[in-house]
């Protein structure tokens, strides 16, 4: 079976208004094209082929936006929830090998074959050059991931994780086994509660650090800006 690309995109965006008002922050323009098409035109390079969009807020654009060149998967409860629940919705999807994106994320296509080549069971991709306020923090020992979360200060944080992770066959068994202990509430929370609780139960959680400015996450109108100075319309 070869490798799926789970695209988290249901959420509303809402730390990026009023832009995201009008328009789903995966369609976002960046330097003359969507953040999606960019996310989808890596994962094609890459050897992808069977690239799945989980829509829930402003889904009619999503599809109109891209017709038939991926499948979806629709995640109704976004309003209440967080990205946890969203996965947990399509767990039937992770049978197999799997890419798990957050759809507000850029990054260099090279790192999706550095992650593939590792080989590890759970590969969280991360960046050890700085630690983000607004995003998910690690800790990490040697090789492993030990941590990852929000509730990890910045001050003892290893890096930031990027949105961007590749789970085998049998990681995504062990994950989705983890999310059946957290789905009954933290509505709040992300998938990447399941991924803390296994690294700190002792089961082997590995990373790919990546280099400081292959990759942009648009949480704020700052990131956008950001981006876009780095990817400039042509």
């Amino acid at each position: 079976m070869s490798t799926k690309a789970i695209i988290l995109a249901a959420g509303r965006g809402s730390r990026l208004a009023p832009l995201t008002l009008d328009v789903p922050k995966c369609l976002v323009d960046v330097g003359g094209r969507r953040v999606i098409d960019r996310q989808i035109e890596a994962l094609r390079w890459a050897g992808v082929e069977d690239v799945v969009v989980v829509v829930g807020y402003r889904k009619d654009d999503i599809v109109g936006a891209l017709g038939d060149s991926v499948r979806y998967r629709e995640y109704t409860d976004f309003a209440r929830t967080n990205n946890l629940h969203t996965l947990w919705s399509v767990r039937d999807e992770m049978e197999g090998d799997c890419f798990c994106l957050f759809a507000d994320v850029l990054f260099d296509r090279q790192l999706l074959a550095e992650a593939e080549a590792r080989g590890d069971r759970l590969c969280m991709l991360v960046d050890t050059s700085r630690v983000r306020e607004g995003t998910m923090r690690v800790t990490l020992d040697g090789d492993r991931l030990t941590g990852i979360g929000s509730h990890i200060r910045p001050a003892r944080a290893d890096g930031s994780f990027i949105g961007v992770a590749r789970f085998s066959r049998e990681g995504a068994r062990s994950l989705v086994e983890e999310m059946s202990h957290w789905i009954g509430d933290h509505f709040d929370q992300y998938y990447t509660v399941a991924i803390d609780a296994l690294a700190r139960r002792g089961e082997r959680v590995g990373f790919l650090d990546v280099a400081p400015g292959v990759w942009h996450e648009l949480d704020t109108v700052a990131d956008l800006d950001r981006a876009r100075g780095a990817f400039p319309r042509a």
